[in-house]
């Protein structure tokens, strides 16, 4: 089984992981792919997350194409937690979750989207372009703790999300449940700021569709993944990049 991701450009993959996490590097090789047919290739590689440091670079043709996609910015010091562990940090609304609440609270105000959530609370929530990524974690973590039972896991996955602890958390925990998925951590910030948390947790990584919210992870050291939605202008540009592959 392999587990596939990639970054452009390449020195951005150190960024990524603690530097002693030396049980994930060991796992690591990498193969080229070239710009010219990166869809194709990305999907022959069975690429299960893509990550550019630049806008446009067919991130959003690979989220078409069902591969968790971002645009990927590392902070000059990255602060992780120092110890042998990969945690994993998402966004609920438009990255684990669709955007259709999201859009509710945009348009209509807080109050429309808190009462949607109570209308809805039993209604799992539709997929979003990282639930699958989610997927490849959690099963990579039980081939880990399979080869390893009486050691600590060495990936931890988090939920932090503007959503409070009412009917819009529920809804969200329900969500993951129906899909037979689950966090280590959820963390519900009725809408205050993310900074703070995600200090305290010291991610390897954080996924997100707010700016505003990767701003606040770059001020305290966390590399940042911006998710878009749909519509991203495309390039056609030549461009030589590195696949890593994780095989486990």
């Amino acid at each position: 089984v392999s587990f596939n991701f990639q970054i452009y450009p390449p020195n951005l993959f150190f960024g990524f992981f603690s530097a002693n996490a030396v049980w994930l590097e060991e796992l690591i090789t990498v193969l080229d792919v070239s710009d010219e047919n990166l869809i194709c290739e990305l999907q022959q590689n069975d690429t299960h997350l893509y990550l550019s440091a630049e806008p446009g670079l067919k991130v959003q043709e690979a989220q078409s194409q069902g591969i968790a996609a971002a645009i990927m910015k590392s902070p000059e010091n990255i602060k992780t937690n120092g110890e042998d562990q990969l945690r994993v940090v998402f966004d609920g609304d438009a990255v684990l979750f669709s955007h259709e609440s999201e859009r509710i609270n945009n348009r209509d105000g807080l109050q429309a989207f808190l009462n949607n959530e109570r209308e809805k609370v039993e209604i799992p929530m539709k997929e979003g372009p990282f639930k699958s990524f989610l997927e490849d974690l959690e099963r990579l973590k039980m081939k880990l703790q399979v080869k390893a039972p009486d050691e600590p896991c060495p990936i931890r996955t988090y939920l932090v999300t503007s959503r409070d602890g009412g009917c819009g958390g529920y809804r969200a925990l329900n969500s993951l449940r129906t899909w037979g998925l689950m966090v280590d951590v959820a963390v519900f910030l009725g809408g205050t700021e993310k900074g703070p948390t995600l200090k305290r947790i010291r991610p390897n990584i954080f996924f997100d569709d707010q700016q505003s919210h990767i701003k606040a992870a770059l001020k305290v050291g966390t590399v940042a993944c911006l998710v878009e939605g749909r519509g991203q202008k495309k390039t056609n540009g030549k461009v030589k990049r590195n696949v890593y592959t994780l095989s486990y």
